[in-house]
């Protein structure tokens, strides 16, 4: 078994925090900068790529058959 930071590592989400300690009121985009951003890893978006190919199929075959059977 192991430890279970290990096993948050391994997940779908790693986090990647960015440089700026404290956000700058002079620059609107600093303050979202300074939170930690959320990488997602190859396997998620695999997964959503998967996932969108897969609706798409769907969507592609209904509409396929549905002209064919007007006929």
């Amino acid at each position: 078994m192991p430890p279970p930071h290990d096993i948050l590592k391994r997940h779908s989400f790693h986090f990647r925090t960015n440089s700026i300690p404290f956000p700058n009121s002079s620059d609107p985009r600093s303050f979202f900068l300074s939170f930690p951003q959320v990488k997602p890893t190859l396997l998620s978006r695999h997964r959503s790529l998967v996932v969108f190919i897969l609706h798409l199929n769907s969507y592609l075959l209904r509409h396929f058959f549905f002209f064919i059977f007007n006929f």
